[in-house]
């Protein structure tokens, strides 16, 4: 049934809609790196944790191709958590309880945590990917996109995707 398919959905965020200004690190309105409020439906049975990578996959490489650009990793999200807040990222430990275990990786600016886009041109894709697995990913100390998509090969249960444009 459609209605049992999993999804990811932001309240503030339209599928395929605009990147609201304060999740970016660009214009009035824009609030310094507050992570956007994420929520999802339909966790496949037998999760045992999930992921979370946020790439721009329109990103220019200056020497060639387009090369997704990653905004934000997060991985060991209990499936019996909903979603993650507003403002979640680097909060993790301070908002305690499920929370506590969940890491946060390292983005393509190699420091953990979300960081919103600031873009020399709009029309960007931003692409969030929830990851549903079957086991938790221990990947040590510094976690990375690479890293985390190398670990999670046959362990993924299925995946929900929310586009956003900036």
């Amino acid at each position: 049934m459609a209605s049992e398919e999993f999804r990811l959905v932001s309240p503030e965020i339209n599928h395929q809609g605009r990147l609201p200004r304060k999740y970016t690190n660009e214009g009035q309105g824009a609030k310094k790196n507050i992570s956007p409020r994420l929520e999802w439906y339909n966790v496949p049975e037998g999760t045992k944790s999930l992921a979370l990578v946020v790439e721009d996959i329109d990103a220019p490489d200056p020497s060639g191709p387009i090369v997704p650009w990653t905004h934000w990793v997060v991985v060991n999200i209990p499936p019996t958590l909903k979603g993650l807040p507003e403002g979640f990222s680097g909060k993790e430990e301070e908002i305690g309880g499920e929370y506590a275990g969940i890491k946060e990786g390292n983005n393509d600016w190699k420091v953990p945590g979300w960081r919103g886009p600031k873009l020399p041109n709009h029309g960007h894709r931003f692409q969030f990917k929830l990851y549903a697995l079957d086991d938790e990913m221990h990947l040590g100390n510094k976690v990375t996109k690479e890293r985390l998509l190398e670990a999670i090969e046959g362990h993924v249960l299925g995946e929900a995707v929310l586009t956003a444009i900036f």
